[in-house]
C-alpha cells in the first residue's frame, strides 16, 4: 500500500518529492545493502531509483564507487565498482555490475536522484 501512495505522490509532485527525499537518500545510501537494512534502506532506495529514473544521490553512479565511500555497506559487500541493478535503464539481474564506470545513459541512469 505504501508503494502505491508513493507512486501517486511522485506523479503529482515529482519535483517537490525529489527535494524532500534528498536527506533521506543520503542517510539510506550508507545503509544500502546491509544485512539488517533491507526493508528500511535497500528496498525503498531501489524503489525510488526506479521511480525517478536516477542513480545515487548527488553524483549519479560515482556515489556508489569505493573511492567516494558513501555507500559503506554496499562497498563492504565487494561492490566497489558496481551500482545497484535499480540504477539500470532496463533492470535485469546483474545489470549494475561495473556500472560505476559506465557513461552510457542508455544503460545506466547517470543523474543522481537529488537533482
Amino acid at each position: 500500500f505504501a508503494q502505491v501512495v508513493l507512486i501517486l505522490v511522485f506523479i503529482t509532485n515529482k519535483e517537490e518529492v525529489r527535494t524532500d527525499i534528498s536527506d533521506i537518500f543520503t542517510s539510506k545510501l550508507k545503509l544500502y545493502g546491509g544485512k539488517n537494512f533491507t526493508q528500511n534502506a535497500t528496498e525503498p532506495f531501489d524503489f525510488l531509483q526506479k521511480a525517478l529514473d536516477c542513480c545515487g544521490v548527488d553524483n549519479g553512479t560515482s556515489d556508489w564507487s569505493g573511492s567516494r565511500k558513501r555507500a559503506e555497506n554496499w562497498i563492504k559487500l565487494n561492490h566497489t565498482w558496481d551500482v545497484p541493478d535499480s540504477c539500470c535503464v532496463k533492470v535485469t539481474v546483474g545489470c549494475g555490475v561495473g556500472g560505476v564506470n559506465v557513461t552510457n545513459s542508455s544503460k545506466i541512469h547517470q543523474t543522481g536522484c537529488k537533482t
